[in-house]
């Protein structure tokens, strides 16, 4: 068996500060909020919805869900017509590639999401981990909240109405962050949104962030039956093989930036570059709606 192999998708954004504060100091909400580390941290439960949408332009939504002792999963769906884009529960994990109109399912597998610094940024990593060399499936997920607070040092403003405390604060690059804490848990925030200074609207935002709640069954149920019946083309494929890990890796970037390319005619011939291919674009877009019909039949955001 292979060593442990990782693909994911990747996305830089730039780090925003955070200074002094009314009502709530900035000394209280740096020492006091604290990163997410699991399975490290005992956790009942954790989870989390996050937007993301860039000018590229990109717009997915993510979700997280973690029951302990290990049950995990990772969903990814476009945002603009809520198609699942990669999906991961009960060590099965799907890839849909719009260029070929296709399901790629990959088993067994674990999850890995992560938002660590990077010098004056963060990364947000989301993926897919394959066995180590003992067969053991890997799972992790690591939000560097600390580091995020840390680094933020200039015009805040901060407010509590009924036990929510209202926080917002612009970095030294012009990025700004708003962030929502119950006043009785400031180690960890309830909503977080980033704004760079050229977009008005969130380029970043983590919803229902919570812990230590009861998640419904139905998060850690692969519906590989109800995925089968739908109609959609699948392909299998067993984990190892450097062949295979290259194919997951283009899926996902395939996956992610192909169906902005479906709908934004600017972004079609630097697909075509990246994946060195020159598609049929109008029976492409033929083939996703009718496709991406068929996996929003099983894969719903909840």
């Amino acid at each position: 068996m292979k060593k442990e192999k990782i693909w994911y998708f990747f996305v830089v954004f730039m780090i925003f500060a955070i200074g002094q504060t009314f009502g709530v100091t900035f000394a209280e909400i740096k020492s006091g909020v604290k990163s997410i580390h699991i399975p490290e941290q005992k956790f009942d439960s954790f989870g989390f919805d996050m937007k993301m949408d860039l000018p590229m332009p990109l717009h997915i939504i993510c979700q997280v869900r973690f029951v302990a002792p290990g049950s995990y999963t990772l969903r990814v769906f476009d945002a603009s017509d809520k198609a699942p884009i990669m999906i991961l529960a009960d060590q099965k994990g799907i890839i849909y590639d719009p260029l070929s109109a296709s399901v790629t399912m990959v088993e067994p597998v674990g999850t890995l999401f992560e938002m660590l610094p990077k010098g004056d940024q963060f990364v947000a990593n989301f993926a897919f981990t394959m066995p180590n060399d003992k067969d053991e499936i890997s799972n992790r997920i690591d939000i560097d909240l600390s580091s995020l607070f840390k680094k933020a040092d200039r015009n805040t403003t901060a407010s509590e109405t009924n036990g929510t405390i209202f926080f917002s604060g612009v970095s030294e690059q012009g990025s700004k962050c708003k962030a929502e804490f119950d006043s009785k848990f400031i180690d960890m925030p309830r909503r977080l949104e980033v704004l760079t200074k050229e977009n008005p609207l969130p380029v970043l935002s983590f919803d229902k962030f919570f812990r230590n709640e009861k998640i419904e069954k139905k998060w850690f149920v692969f519906p590989s039956e109800k995925l089968a019946k739908c109609g959609a083309k699948i392909e299998t494929l067993k984990n190892g093989g450097i062949i295979n890990t290259v194919m997951i890796v283009q899926k996902v970037m395939k996956a992610v930036f192909s169906r902005s390319a479906i709908k934004n005619v600017q972004l079609r011939e630097q697909i075509e570059k990246m994946f060195f291919t020159k598609p049929d674009w109008k029976k492409i877009q033929a083939e996703d709606e009718k496709a991406a019909k068929q996996l929003k039949s099983v894969f719903q955001i909840w």
